[in-house]
């Protein structure tokens, strides 16, 4: 998943260094949410379950993730009519998409850094 630094420098009112401080807060929220995901999967309590899917997805949404938003619903429904098999399934590829999420907010704050 790419990191729309657009949609995060509009958030900030244009301050690029805002931007990518909130660009680094998404990628953290996603990662605590996929953390919790995993440890309600361990424990299959499917009320945290789906509580944290909501989280996750509610997160993406708002950062204009749609490609991450429909495998997460598409996770979504597999679980409710599969159990946990399909969300163990997805984590390689959320653990993936958090890595190139987490790549690029990294990139922008060092290309920030060098341009002051």
């Amino acid at each position: 998943m790419r990191v729309d630094l657009t949609k995060f420098n509009e958030w900030a009112g244009g301050d690029p260094v805002m931007g990518a401080e909130l660009a680094g807060d998404f990628v953290e929220a996603c990662r605590e949410q996929v953390a919790a995901l995993k440890t309600a999967v361990a424990a299959d309590h499917a009320p945290k379950i789906k509580s944290v899917l909501h989280a996750l997805k509610g997160i993406i949404a708002q950062a204009g993730r749609s490609e991450a938003y429909d495998f997460l619903t598409t996770v979504e429904t597999s679980y409710e009519s599969s159990g946990v098999a399909p969300l163990v399934e997805a984590f390689p590829v959320l653990d993936e998409l958090l890595s190139t999420a987490e790549c690029d907010a990294v990139a922008l704050k060092a290309a920030l850094s060098s341009a002051s």
